[in-house]
């Protein structure tokens, strides 16, 4: 008879506890768009980042796909500065951020606009110098927009192989900049009982990559044939089949087409 209580979801089971995870990016993000702070203007980070797990056994041997029961495995994206040092996720919305302008006067001090402080000083030139502060709090949201989680899909690579892999197709972000992802792999069904926690088993950072402005934006890159080999298995990733010359200074930019 078993005195202990059931745990949650299968957690802490044995079999599962032992192995050890290693993820690997296989497709790395290039350049972007920045979104800017609309909530419709999305531009997808380009190429979208792929990433690989691979799972061993106690042995160290690699346990087959098709043995392994993926349903509890998930990865979560982070953004981080180009350099891994600092996280990225947050960013100040421009349009609350306080701000200070100057109105010279020949005579009396303007007036304060509503939610703000005039404080008056002389001017070298004889008149009054009035400057006005902001006082509204800056409002804190979120630079990296999208899917921030995805679930574990198996699937074949171009060369037929089967794989577990974890797509992003999905992921923006708002301000231009430098940056890398950071990607956190978590087994579920791995941890405390009745905590119903888990922690992290593996992450990787990719290479840096550019978030331009929409002037400076260089156009998105050709669809490879590792997303167009997830998109005919049923991945929902935009594939550019048609391409265009946009501007002397861009490359070729494809039309978007989701398959």
């Amino acid at each position: 008879m078993n005195s202990g209580p059931t745990p949650p979801m299968g957690l802490a089971r044995p079999s599962r506890s032992v192995n050890r995870y290693r993820l690997e990016v296989i497709q790395h993000p290039l350049r972007a768009r920045c979104c800017g702070f609309g909530e419709k203007d999305r531009r997808p980070i380009d190429p979208p980042p792929v990433l690989q797990l691979f799972v061993e056994g106690e042995d160290g041997e690699l346990i087959t796909v098709s043995s392994l029961d993926i349903s509890f495995f998930l990865v979560q994206c982070d953004l981080y500065s180009d350099n891994g040092a600092e996280e990225r996720n947050i960013v100040l919305h421009p349009s609350t951020v306080p701000n200070t302008h100057f109105t010279a006067t020949t005579s009396t001090i303007s007036p304060p606009i509503s939610g703000a402080v005039s404080v008056a000083s002389e001017s070298k030139y004889g008149g009054s110098l009035s400057t006005v502060i902001s006082l509204r709090n800056p409002t804190p949201t979120r630079n990296l927009m999208g899917s921030l989680i995805a679930n574990a899909v198996q699937l074949e690579n171009p060369q037929k192989t089967s794989g577990i892999y974890f797509v992003f197709p999905d992921l923006s972000v708002r301000s231009e900049g430098k940056y890398t992802l950071k990607f956190m792999f978590f087994d579920l069904a791995v941890g405390e009982p009745l905590t119903m926690s888990t922690k992290v088993q593996a992450e990787v950072y990719t290479q840096s990559f550019t978030v331009y402005s929409a002037k400076k934006f260089p156009g998105m890159t050709e669809s490879t044939e590792l997303s167009k080999c997830f998109a005919r298995q049923g991945i929902k990733i935009p594939i550019r089949k048609e391409s265009r010359f946009k501007r002397p200074t861009d490359r070729f930019y494809g039309m978007m087409k989701v398959i």
